[in-house]
């Protein structure tokens, strides 16, 4: 009897242990990704975030899966950005990239509609940040492509409990960069009240919520600020909140650049790992640069995204009163490029 019982014992003991077993769990973590959470590194997509949902598509552009199958490019042969893969001919350019840059992503806003590929469309209403005036929206009345432009336009009407309606559009999860050199060629409005900007935020708040993961603003310009174009950067030691954001002014472009606002620029970002440079059609005006390896100074070694948008009031696009602007106002964009 004794020795069944120890047979029953060692039996059961061997059952439990055949039980627990797991062939195969990971007897390490291989890879812990910005969420904490642990896969092999085959099962990390390209933003490195385990069994996430980006992928490389076939221009080696880390993409949304639902857009896997974009391609960037042309295919035009004699195009700078001639893509064999590609079936787009709307975006074909012909200029010579700056120095010691490849363009990697573009659109020039030839196509008939919106590239659904590359965009994102933001939507709320009035005040949600800032304590801006316009409702955002997807609809043609207030984003739309004309003669090889695209137009984002303010319109004065009684819109989702707003007065004013507008765009906001991103690049977000179909364009996403870490360093390179971003240019945008854009008409500005000069309508008092007015506030298009033209900027980046991080596609991973890596180091939380704003402005810890950090914002770089390629160009800002309010109505009354008399043709006066700002490039600034945000993170948690330099931000508005406290006033103690980092940036750089282009004081009255007409005087430096010989055309006002009004007039088509190229705005335009030099972005590595240790600055980011500010040019207005080439002319440098502002530097910011790393000083040292903590986020709280230099959050800027994670992908970011570009935000193109038209901003109608505001804490500080409202400064001046605008009740007499004529509407509707528009920021008109030639081009987005991306090189790296």
């Amino acid at each position: 009897m004794v020795y069944f019982l120890i047979f029953l014992f060692l039996f059961s003991c061997k059952e439990q242990e055949y039980n627990d077993y797991n062939p195969i769990a990971p007897s390490i973590c291989e890879y812990e990704d910005i969420t904490g959470t642990c896969c092999p590194e085959a099962e990390l997509d390209c933003n490195n975030i385990c069994n996430g949902n980006s992928a490389f598509n076939c221009n080696n552009a880390c993409v949304s899966i639902a857009y896997i199958d974009a391609c960037n490019g042309c295919n035009d042969s004699n195009a700078l950005n001639y893509n064999e893969n590609s079936t787009d001919d709307y975006n074909c350019i012909y200029d010579n990239p700056p120095e010691n840059y490849t363009l990697v992503w573009n659109d020039e806003f030839n196509s008939p509609e919106i590239d659904l590929s590359r965009w994102n469309f933001e939507i709320w209403g009035a005040g949600m940040f800032n304590n801006e005036e316009q409702a955002y929206s997807s609809r043609s009345e207030n984003a739309y492509i004309e003669n090889g432009k695209l137009i984002i336009k303010a319109l004065k009407e009684n819109y989702n409990n707003a007065d004013y309606s507008s765009a906001r559009m991103t690049t977000q999860n179909k364009g996403d960069w870490k360093y390179g050199r971003i240019e945008v060629r854009a008409k500005l409005p000069t309508g008092l009240g007015t506030w298009p900007a033209i900027w980046m935020m991080p596609t991973n708040s890596v180091y939380g919520v704003w402005p810890n993961s950090g914002e770089i603003d390629i160009m800002e310009h309010i109505g009354c600020d008399n043709g006066n174009i700002h490039g600034t950067i945000h993170c948690s030691e330099y931000n508005f909140v406290n006033n103690t954001q980092q940036g750089g002014t282009l004081n009255n472009i007409l005087a430096v650049t010989g055309t006002d606002v009004d007039q088509f620029h190229t705005y335009t970002i030099e972005w590595d790992d240790s600055s980011i440079n500010w040019y207005v059609d080439n002319i440098s005006y502002y530097t910011y640069y790393k000083n040292g390896d903590d986020y709280t100074t230099w959050p800027f070694d994670q992908n970011f995204f570009i935000i193109l948008n038209l901003a109608i009031g505001g804490d500080w696009g409202g400064i001046c009163s605008f009740e007499s602007t004529a509407f509707p106002q528009m920021l008109e964009i030639d081009f987005v490029r991306v090189y790296q």
